[in-house]
């Protein structure tokens, strides 16, 4: 990031050089921007002095810094463009000149708030319907803690009907969950908090909640105690499908075991969502 103090004209006039095909000088520009040659010249005159363009036989061409700066707004443009035509489903012509027009603006909150969207969005640009890998999530969340959100299917299987209560314990789990990404390796988590819950049956109150978690990975079951909160590790979850809008989707098989009914174990498919836009 720079630090020099553009107007909206001046951060115009760079990006039109950059991206132009052709040799530029002030009728072209002025042409181009629907500006008299006078206003024209008043803003080259103005760039050449604080170095961002110099001209050569009439000709206006970018400077090394013009060149730097230009390149880091067109990035900017680009992907905000991208969180606007992925994320919002915004036409992409249209998703362009409205980032153009953003770029341009002097609040820079929406600004900001986009560009921290397509540190994402930018990592899934055209994979709609496609899978990812648990690494390549770990790779999009980034290093640090991601609060994200699932729901929980039928235990099991029922032939008459398919909408099966969850059992007390599923329901102990509060329905948003820390992802954890380490920095230095692969030891990334999925964290849930446990809440108790209470349910009134054939008039006797009972209290449960969660007392193990069980999984299983590549064939082998897991057993986990649970306190105020339990950790598996992410790579369970081996794919996760883009559906597009900034949303993806994964599903795992977990098993809660309540503390008052040590036998009572049935596997429910955990369905989890990111939500990109969300994230930033």
């Amino acid at each position: 990031m720079f630090d020099i103090s553009l107007t909206n004209n001046q951060k115009q006039y760079l990006l039109y050089l950059l991206e132009s095909d052709r040799e530029e000088s002030l009728p072209t520009i002025s042409t181009a921007f629907n500006c008299s040659k006078v206003n024209s010249k008043k803003i080259i005159d103005r760039m050449v002095k604080i170095g961002l363009v110099y001209k050569e036989r009439n000709i206006i061409y970018l400077s090394d810094l013009g060149r730097a700066i230009a390149e880091e707004n067109r990035l900017e443009r680009d992907e905000m463009a991208v969180v606007l035509q992925a994320g919002l489903g915004i036409e992409e012509k249209s998703a362009r000149e409205l980032a153009n027009s953003m770029l341009m603006e002097e609040s820079s909150s929406m600004r900001a708030r986009l560009l921290s969207m397509a540190r994402y969005f930018v990592q899934v640009d055209n994979r709609q319907g496609t899978s990812l890998s648990s690494d390549e999530m770990a790779k999009i969340l980034g290093p640090g803690v991601s609060r994200i959100y699932f729901v929980v299917f039928q235990e099991e299987n029922h032939p008459d009907d398919v909408f099966v209560p969850l059992s007390m314990a599923l329901r102990g789990l509060y329905r948003d969950v820390e992802v954890t990404i380490s920095p230095d390796d692969d030891q990334h988590l999925i964290t849930f908090r446990v809440k108790p819950i209470e349910e009134a049956y054939k008039g006797n109150q009972y209290s449960c909640k969660p007392k193990l978690l069980v999984y299983k990975d590549e064939g082998r079951e897991t057993i986990i105690p649970i306190g105020d909160t339990v950790s598996i590790p992410f790579h369970l979850i081996k794919t996760w499908y883009y559906t597009g809008g900034g949303i993806l989707q994964a599903a795992l098989e977990l098993c809660a075991i309540p503390d008052i009914n040590i036998d009572h174990r049935h596997y429910a498919k955990f369905v989890f969502t990111i939500n990109l836009f969300n994230l930033a």
